[in-house]
């Protein structure tokens, strides 16, 4: 099975994070796109976050018409601090024919990649998508030079080329830039506590459901 996972606190999941989905799905032609919201990302112990059951839900409404997107809840259910490199080797082990699955990830997470937990060991288990954000240049002078080595740049190859290619069982990184959007989680939670529309940065049901349930209406 060729998996995509993309993991994130997803507070709320907006249009930019299913631009991502929609245009990996059309690259990398994955069969299945995990959307992995996070259980307290240890980078985020002090942030306050909403509950899980309402990024379940935002996600849920957001991606309702993706045949190929589902929702994992591997990372909600894992015991804090909760690592990416073990989520990944649970995913493995729970659908061995998925390995190596490609990780998805934003250009800002690619910046702090060497802060992560045994981020080595991350890159050996599986491939890595990076998907660029306005503000970042996907530059890789942070990563040692055996890590740069696995680099494929596809920001010039059109998606209409098909997946690239993975026949020889080595992780890389794959850097793309098919989904630029300027808008965040950080954003959108500001418009909402201002009262502010929220059109065209996520889903009409997403913006009801924030409404319904007064999310966001305190300060964070």
């Amino acid at each position: 099975m060729r998996l995509g996972v993309y993991g994130g606190t997803f507070d709320p999941f907006h249009n930019g994070h299913r631009a991502v989905v929609e245009a990996l799905l059309e690259r990398f032609r994955f069969d299945r796109v995990l959307l992995v919201p996070a259980n307290i990302p240890p980078h985020k112990r002090h942030v306050a976050i909403s509950h899980r059951c309402h990024r379940v839900a935002m996600t849920a409404l957001a991606t309702a018409d993706l045949d190929r997107a589902v929702i994992s809840t591997t990372d909600l259910d894992a015991p804090a601090p909760s690592y990416t490199v073990d989520m990944v080797a649970r995913l493995h082990t729970a659908i061995p024919g998925s390995a190596p699955l490609f990780f998805i990830l934003g250009a800002d997470s690619f910046e702090d990649l060497p802060l992560w937990h045994d981020y080595l060991r991350l890159i050996e288990s599986c491939h890595i998508i990076v998907t660029a954000r306005p503000g970042y240049d996907l530059g890789a002078g942070h990563l040692p030079e055996a890590v740069r080595a696995k680099i494929v740049d596809l920001r010039d190859v059109a998606a209409s080329a098909g997946p690239p290619d993975t026949t020889d069982a080595m992780p890389k990184i794959f850097l793309t830039d098919d989904a630029y959007i300027d808008v965040s989680s950080t954003m959108i939670r500001e418009r909402a506590r201002a009262g502010e529309s929220l059109d065209g940065l996520v889903a009409q049901s997403v913006a009801a459901y924030i409404r319904k349930q007064e999310l966001y209406t305190e300060t964070r």
